[in-house]
């Protein structure tokens, strides 16, 4: 794309946007989406906004839809599905129309039934969401080096919650809130949420941590055999082992990972996202995210202080492609935005027509005015995709990563191109 591309399309001229506001005393609003494919999801208001639920922190609930790379204009949309919370003795049970998931009160996922295959997906007679101490003594470098041998000490976080408490109860979210001591000088609480529309079960975890040489690592036992777990990259993924039959696979107990790790059997898999933390481990069918660490040398206070972060619990049938666990990783790291608006329009800058294609990056040319768009082939597929735009394109070229024009395309309200497996693809 080159030349005029950053002119405003003609239609979009008089467009404005602002940030979210909440004081503001209409509801001309836009549900911003800088992903490349439609999103529904359900999101806090603006406060003059009608909703049927109000969230714990006092904002109207809403479901959203928003086109690819674009905005939509924020309609109320009438609730065909909902998701519910009830109190059973001493446990906890939260239920929508994918699943059905029984909590204790101190936050443990005793069972998690996908309602589609009828399958548990919690080890019979485990607990999930297990939060896990180990002790972190590496042999040199504190800050940078994780022994295997680490997993030999551990302290399980058992015991009764300091506090439970149900935050919402439907009919578009339900969610409650657990704390408790993970020592005399560190605590966690979380709030576990789950939505109507998304088999998704959410963990928006607070820490005070103020430990001493120590791993933090939340667990999941689960109702899954396989010989291997898939990871995220960046621009792919990777597998290894679930057991260690060799030095070498011994050396694989934890793996850097971006979005989400999968444990997947044929016909049915939970996959364990995150959005910030990257380093996971899968050990026969327990999997585990290190959440926080307390080295003390070179900084003695590394780490210590608040901490905020999220991973969510998605069980699914089929694989990681048909079940779009990619799009998954990357809607949880990139949420909706909802901004106030002067005119109701609808409208997506860019667009692909086939799922396995991510438009990974829109920027400025390093050297020029011109636009980058870097998209990436997610599936590990052959084929051709529509690469669309509303901008009125001029001529567009195939490039390397270093943005040199290789390739001239033809351009009619879109250009076609052919990818490989994992392929980045760079246009300009």
């Amino acid at each position: 794309m080159v030349d005029k591309i950053g002119d405003n399309p003609p239609a979009q001229k008089k467009r404005r946007t602002g940030d979210h506001d909440t004081t503001v005393q209409n509801n001309n609003f836009v549900v911003f989406n800088t992903l490349g494919w439609e999103r529904q999801d359900v999101i806090e208001l603006p406060k003059c906004c009608d909703s049927t639920q109000t969230s714990e922190a006092g904002f109207p609930l809403g479901l959203v839809k928003a086109n690819p790379l674009g905005f939509t204009t924020y309609k109320v949309t009438e609730l065909t599905d909902k998701v519910s919370i009830t109190m059973e003795k001493e446990l906890v049970k939260l239920e929508n129309k994918f699943l059905i998931a029984t909590f204790s009160q101190n936050g443990s996922l005793l069972s998690l039934i996908y309602k589609e295959s009828n399958h548990e997906a919690i080890e019979p007679g485990k607990q999930g969401n297990r939060f896990v101490l180990f002790e972190d003594i590496p042999f040199f470098w504190d800050a940078w080096d994780v022994m295997e041998y680490h997993m030999e000490k551990r302290k399980d976080i058992l015991g009764t919650a300091s506090s439970f408490k149900i935050l919402e109860t439907g009919p578009m979210r339900v969610s409650f809130e657990v704390s408790y001591t993970i020592s005399k000088d560190s605590s966690i609480k979380q709030t576990i949420l789950l939505n109507c529309i998304s088999p998704q079960i959410l963990f928006d975890t607070k820490v005070d941590w103020h430990e001493n040489r120590k791993i933090l690592k939340v667990e999941f036992p689960l109702n899954i055999r396989s010989p291997q777990a898939t990871y995220s990259i960046q621009f792919g993924n990777i597998q290894r082992p679930t057991r260690a039959n060799t030095t070498w696979d011994i050396a694989k107990f934890e793996v850097c990972a971006h979005h989400w790790a999968d444990l997947s059997e044929y016909g049915f898999g939970v996959s364990l996202l995150n959005n910030s933390k990257y380093g996971y481990g899968v050990a026969e069918n327990v999997m585990r995210l290190s959440l926080l660490r307390a080295p003390k040398a070179p900084d003695a206070e590394a780490d210590m202080g608040q901490h905020s972060f999220k991973y969510a619990l998605l069980p699914h049938n089929g694989n990681i492609y048909s079940s779009h666990i990619i799009r998954a990783g990357y809607n949880l790291n990139v949420p909706l935005r909802i901004h106030k608006t002067t005119s109701a329009v609808d409208v997506s800058y860019f667009s692909v027509d086939s799922p396995n294609i991510i438009i990974e990056t829109i920027k400025k040319a390093e050297d020029s005015n011109n636009l980058v768009v870097r998209l990436w082939e997610s599936f590990g597929g052959r084929g051709e995709v529509k690469f669309s735009s509303i901008y009125p394109v001029q001529r567009v070229f195939r490039a390397n990563l270093l943005e040199d024009q290789k390739e001239e395309l033809l351009w009619k309200g879109g250009v076609k191109i052919t990818y490989t497996p994992y392929q980045i693809i760079t246009l300009i």
